[in-house]
């Protein structure tokens, strides 16, 4: 092989996982930094299904007509999940040593598996069950892990360098995870590593609905990874080296519904026999080199899997993630009841989200990805246990407790990548009702006390409640004129549900004040 050509393969190679690592960084530091980092929202916005739900068909076009012309190198360069599995199968490589340099295999494709998976996650999109299909797809799955794990972690090292050094650190609350997401986040991530540091792209090739979806439009791509039979001497370096486990190199065959374009095989091949070109490119080259000898292998011998050493690896990390988030997550629950030691209310109705419309709309659209759990500022949202029914799961929920919506705040729907918070003004938002405040005079704390209270009526920011004298309750030991106890009067018309009033409410543990959400939001 000249060395112009190994320059070109390289540079190729080398090409896409610069765009691979830009890629994986900005969509970890969009849920997992604390601050500054709404700018890489796009990235989100660009993956396959959030695009199709929210209909943003620019983006399903373009993901669809590169994969039929080049296959699926979204799957190894834009989508996240994968690119969480090409760290596994890196670090792998360098902490097994060369005994897990050359461990991979071919492998027969799992067709009835993988349709099967993509009929039933087609099924659940079209019946408007998109928090169960969200299970599987890969942006959604990398979000949960990302908000659920990492960001717990990263809030823990921030405010424990903010006890140590004061000021030079703020101290950030802890995200609002519940012990399902959290579960479910814990299963996900061990699950995908395992397979990752085994074989490679399982999950891709064997579970994932985008990838088989892809894969399909991948066979009929015109430029794709090809092998020169006239140069290929099958010593099977390619395909030991080939993560997704498509090379056959017996056959001299390619699995194209499985190849993620990400050329390691290019490099690896001895001969030069592999080229990411047409078909009329190698048999070009065929017929160039048909009358030549062909060259030797290069030394061939694969190396023994360490299966005690992988299992420690995977083992190792995922108990190094779980533990300090659970503990971190634990930490934080704990520090927000000492704080206010209070419980959510019990509302006949969830509240969803501003921008989500209505229950049904945010069922059908939302991936329960949790960006905007993660990006919301005033820790209002959390993943939903029941509130929804079943269709609803670890989707966002309004939960007063810890926060309420800012009045001038739009993050959670200028980050949605799915269409299921339709991005409002902050006019329109302001103009939107997605509930309704309800109170309990028999829960207020101005009822047992003879001291004023207000605070629900001094922090809505609508005007929606004022407080009226109750002429039934006068205050005892008032001098001259008779003075009454004051309670709040809520103008509902005027409500929209933000919560102000129930966070700030002193009653414990239940508010004397709280939102009853609406189905089906108003304007």
């Amino acid at each position: 092989m000249s060395a112009k050509k190994k320059v070109q393969k390289s540079w190729l190679r080398r090409g896409r996982i610069v765009l691979a690592i830009c890629s994986f960084v900005m969509l970890t530091m969009l849920f997992v930094a604390l601050s500054g980092t709404k700018m890489f929202a796009f990235m989100a916005k660009a993956q396959f299904v959030p695009a199709l739900l929210a209909g943003n068909f620019i983006v399903v076009a373009v993901v669809l007509l590169v994969t039929l012309l080049m296959g699926r190198i979204y799957c190894s360069v834009v989508c996240p999940l994968g690119l969480f599995q090409d760290l596994f199968n890196w670090l792998t490589k360098r902490l097994g040593g060369k005994k897990s340099a050359r461990r991979f295999s071919y492998s027969k494709p799992k067709s009835v598996l993988r349709y099967s998976v993509l009929a039933v996650f087609a099924l659940l999109l079209i019946f408007g069950v998109a928090g169960i299909a969200a299970l599987v797809e890969p942006y959604s799955a990398f979000g949960r892990m990302m908000t659920d794990l990492m960001q717990p972690a990263a809030i823990g090292v921030n405010n424990l360098l903010a006890s140590l050094f004061g000021d030079s650190f703020g101290r950030e609350p802890y995200v609002a995870i519940n012990a399902l997401a959290l579960s479910v986040s814990i299963v996900t991530f061990v699950l995908i590593a395992y397979l990752a540091c085994r074989s490679g792209r399982t999950w891709c090739n064997t579970v994932c609905p985008v990838g088989t979806l892809l894969g399909c439009a991948g066979k009929v791509a015109p430029l794709k990874v090809r092998i020169d039979e006239s140069k290929c001497i099958a010593c099977g370096l390619c395909e030991k080296k080939c993560k997704s486990s498509c090379i056959d190199s017996k056959n001299k065959k390619i699995d194209y519904s499985r190849c993620v374009d990400c050329f390691d095989c290019l490099e690896n091949c001895s001969t030069g026999a592999i080229k990411f070109t047409t078909a009329a490119g190698v048999a070009k080259a065929e017929a160039k080199s048909a009358e030549k000898p062909a060259p030797k292998a290069d030394n061939a011998e694969g190396g023994v899997e360490d299966p005690s050493r992988r299992r420690f690896i995977t083992t190792a990390l995922a108990t190094g993630v779980a533990i300090p988030a659970a503990w971190a997550q634990k930490k934080g629950d704990e520090a927000v009841a000492a704080m206010t030691d209070k419980q959510p209310a019990e509302r006949k109705v969830a509240v969803s989200p501003f921008g989500s419309l209505s229950h049904k709309h945010l069922n059908e659209k939302c991936t329960a990805c949790h960006l905007c759990v993660s990006k919301c500022p005033n820790d209002v949202l959390r993943p939903a246990l029941g509130e929804y029914g079943l269709a609803g799961i670890m989707q966002p929920v309004m939960d007063y407790s810890r926060g309420y919506c800012d009045y001038e705040c739009t993050t959670c729907m200028d980050v949605c990548p799915a269409g299921a918070l339709k991005p409002l003004s902050v006019d329109e938002k302001q103009g939107t009702q997605i509930g309704i405040a309800v109170f309990n005079k028999e829960l207020c704390v101005v009822s047992d006390n003879n001291h004023s209270c207000g605070n629900c009526a001094s922090h809505c920011p609508t005007g929606a409640i004022r407080m009226v004298p109750d002429y039934t309750a006068p205050l005892p030991n008032a001098r001259g004129n008779q003075r009454y106890k004051l309670f709040p009067q809520i103008e509902e018309a005027l409500c929209i549900g933000c919560g102000a009033c129930e966070y700030h409410c002193p009653a414990k543990p239940f508010t004397a004040i709280h939102v009853e959400g609406l189905e089906v939001h108003k304007a």
